[in-house]
């Protein structure tokens, strides 16, 4: 299991950085964490990736789950901006 605090330094890092130079070192720091304690705690790059994505997984789930699944027409459950962002999907 990842440490809650890795997400959101791993967020800013690939934001920052992107893939290629997505690195542990440069999460543990953002975390205020070392590399170490994530070696030691077996937490490598593909385990805070796939993190990330679970918790993006979730949040998108979260945004999306009451325009699917809500009460009432789908005009009316359309949030702001919902049909556009998803337009060209």
């Amino acid at each position: 299991m990842v440490d809650e605090r890795l997400i959101p330094a791993a967020r800013a890092v690939l934001a920052e950085h992107g893939l290629p130079a997505f690195t542990v070192e440069r999460v543990a720091a953002a975390a205020g964490m070392s590399r170490m304690t994530l070696h030691r705690h077996g937490i490598g790059k593909p385990e805070i990736l796939a993190a990330l994505f679970g918790q993006f997984l979730e949040d998108e789930r979260a945004e999306l789950w009451e325009p699917m699944a809500g009460n009432g027409s789908a005009a009316m459950r359309d949030p702001p901006g919902f049909a556009a962002a998803y337009a060209g999907v």
